[in-house]
């Protein structure tokens, strides 16, 4: 087969590879703009509406109250974690007795693919 028809025939199929590839990105780059946002806090959760009828004039008063979310300092640190595993991420060995590596946990990755090595 020439190489032109292999191209020509493989055409759609790296279409949709550039397509999957390009939602993959799309769906990342959303989960971290929610997490930033949660991190950054101070945007709307609810907002409640309430009318009532004024005592003194008899006509209904509309007030509104806003319920902001606190910001999330948490959410900040697991985007650190990820974002920078070498300096931020945590490490899943519990410390020994001396306060150093535990022995049993040598050789076993940590979350950033780090392993320790035996003592």
């Amino acid at each position: 087969m020439d190489g032109r028809m292999v191209e020509a025939a493989e055409e759609p199929f790296r279409e949709f590879r550039e397509a999957v590839t390009r939602a993959h990105a799309h769906g990342q780059h959303a989960s971290l703009v929610r997490v930033d946002r949660v991190a950054e806090g101070c945007y709307m959760l609810r907002r409640r509406t309430r009318r009532h009828r004024d005592p003194v004039g008899g006509h209904v008063v509309e007030g509104s109250e806003d319920e902001l979310v606190p910001p999330d300092w948490r959410a900040a640190a697991w985007g650190l974690e990820l974002r920078h595993p070498d300096g931020f991420a945590r490490s899943l060995q519990a410390p020994g007795p001396g306060g150093g590596p535990d022995a049993r946990m040598a050789g076993r990755p940590d979350r950033a693919g780090r392993t320790t090595p035996p003592p």
